[in-house]
């Protein structure tokens, strides 16, 4: 993605321990199961990401999905390679790193400042610790997950009080610089 944005389009696969993967569009990969049918996958484009979307949402539902990063908005805890995986839950928490849809349809890891409402639904807050600016109001909907492991530092999973409170503190600004603009 644009803008210093972690693009995580690369590849997404499904966690099975002896399943081979192969892949297809922007790199993404999915699971190939010995003696099934697998049907031809078309490559990603701008027309058919919300269905790309969807099954990796639906995939990330039932287990870890392992995505690889492209960018430096989460430098220095995340950098070009990282492998993360993403699991979709019902409940996040501020401070966690969250894997969404951006409007462009790229996958985007930044962690979440807080929510609010905007017309009368709630939207998430999300900012790339290397970014200067939040992304602005995330609706539920574009949330692929949240970062639950990977080859990643321990501390993007078990989110430390320190860094749960900077993204309080971060929060709180983007609120001030709102109402001041």
């Amino acid at each position: 993605g644009g803008t210093g944005s972690m693009s995580a389009t690369a590849i997404a696969t499904a966690k099975a321990s002896d399943t081979r993967c192969t892949r297809f569009g922007f790199g993404i990969r999915y699971p190939i199961y010995p003696n099934r049918y697998t049907p031809a996958i078309p490559s990603v484009t701008a027309r058919n990401r919300p269905i790309v979307f969807a099954a990796l949402a639906e995939m990330a539902a039932e287990a870890p999905i392992e995505l690889v990063v492209h960018g430096s908005s989460m430098a220095p805890l995340l950098g070009e390679g990282d492998r993360i995986q993403v699991a979709r839950t019902d409940r996040y928490r501020v401070g966690d790193l969250l894997v969404f849809r951006n409007s462009v349809g790229d996958l985007v890891a930044h962690r979440l400042l807080g929510m609010r409402r905007a017309h009368g639904e709630l939207r998430f807050v999300l900012r790339g610790d290397a970014t200067p600016a939040a992304d602005g109001l995330v609706p539920p909907a574009a949330i692929l997950g949240r970062v639950v492991g990977g080859e990643i530092p321990r501390r993007l999973v078990e989110v430390p009080w320190r860094d749960r409170l900077h993204a309080r503190l971060r929060f709180l600004a983007y609120g001030f610089s709102r109402l001041l603009s």
